[in-house]
C-alpha cells in the first residue's frame, strides 16, 4: 500500500450521521442547525478519510490535487457536495484526494504534506492550515487521532500569544517550499486568521500582523477570504463560502500550472 500510515483506524469505512460539534446537542446555533437545507452524513472510506477510495498506482496519485487539513477540510457540518474539495474537483474537473482529520494540528498538517511530497510529488497540493494554538503529543507510537491535544490540555496563557505557533506555522511552510521539488503548492488559512490572531491578549497586535505577512511572502497563498454562509454546526463554513475559497484557489492553481 502506498502511504501505509496514512490511515485513521477509529473512521475506517465507518458511516455516521453526527461528528464532532456538528450535533444538535453540541452544535454553536441550533436555529442554523435545524434550518440547514442540505443532508449531512458521513461516510469515511478504508483510510478513515472522508472521500472515495484512493486509486492504487503511483501515477493516478500524482495527477490527482492533494487537499489536506482540518476540520475544515473534512467539511465537519456541510454535505460532502458542500465541502472545498468537492467543490474544486467539480469546478476544474479534476479529483481531488482529502487528507483531513477534524482536531489537526499545523504539526500533523505539516507531517502528512511532507510525507505526501516525498513519497508522491503529485502535480498539485492546497494545504487549509489549522488553529495556530493547535498541538499534538510526541508520542509516536500513538495513533494520529490519539495523539491530539483539545484546547483543555493547552496552557490557555500560550494561547494569548500566538506569536511562537506563528513562527511555527512560518517554518512550517519554509520547509515544504524547500523540498517541493515540481509540485505547486497552495496555502491557506482559517477565515479572521489575522484579526483573531491581533486581537489576542497582552500582544502587539501589529507585530502579528507583521509576522503574518512575512508568512505570506512564502510561496503561493490564499489570503483572507470572507465567511459568507455557515454549515450545520455554526462553526464551519459552507457552500457560499467554499466557493469563494475555490475561487481564489483555481486563479493560483491556473497562473501555475495548465489545468
Amino acid at each position: 500500500m502506498i502511504l501505509p500510515d496514512f490511515i485513521l483506524l477509529s473512521r475506517s469505512n465507518k458511516f455516521c450521521q453526527f461528528t464532532g460539534i456538528d450535533s444538535y446537542e453540541h452544535c454553536l446555533n441550533k436555529k442554523i442547525f435545524l434550518n440547514y437545507s442540505g443532508t449531512v452524513n458521513y461516510q469515511f472510506n478504508s483510510r478513515g478519510f472522508r472521500d472515495n477510495e484512493w486509486p492504487c498506482t503511483l501515477e493516478d496519485l500524482k495527477k490527482r490535487i492533494w487537499c489536506v487539513g482540518d476540520s475544515f477540510t473534512v467539511g465537519v457540518g456541510s454535505s460532502i457536495d458542500r465541502t472545498w474539495p468537492s467543490v474544486l474537483a467539480k469546478n476544474i474537473n479534476r479529483q481531488t484526494i482529502n487528507v483531513s482529520m477534524d482536531g489537526a494540528s499545523n504539526n500533523w498538517i505539516f507531517r502528512k504534506t511532507l510525507k505526501i511530497l516525498q513519497e508522491i510529488s503529485p502535480d498539485m497540493i492546497v494545504i487549509h492550515w489549522s488553529y495556530v494554538h493547535r498541538s499534538e503529543s510526541d508520542d509516536q507510537s500513538q495513533v494520529d487521532e490519539n495523539r491530539r491535544l483539545h484546547l483543555n490540555l493547552v496552557n490557555l496563557e500560550d494561547m494569548n500569544n500566538p506569536i511562537p505557533d506563528i513562527q511555527r506555522l512560518y517554518n512550517y511552510v519554509s520547509e515544504l517550499e524547500k523540498v517541493k521539488k515540481q509540485t505547486v503548492i497552495v496555502h491557506s488559512v482559517i477565515p479572521n486568521f489575522i484579526i483573531e490572531s491581533s486581537q489576542s491578549k497582552n500582544i502587539n497586535g501589529h507585530k502579528v500582523t507583521a509576522l503574518v505577512n512575512n508568512l505570506y511572502r512564502l510561496g503561493n497563498w490564499v489570503k483572507e477570504f470572507p465567511t459568507l454562509d455557515w454549515a450545520r454546526d455554526g462553526h464551519h463554513y459552507d457552500i457560499k463560502t467554499a466557493e469563494k475559497f475555490v475561487q481564489e484557489i483555481i486563479a493560483i492553481l491556473t497562473s501555475k500550472i495548465d489545468l
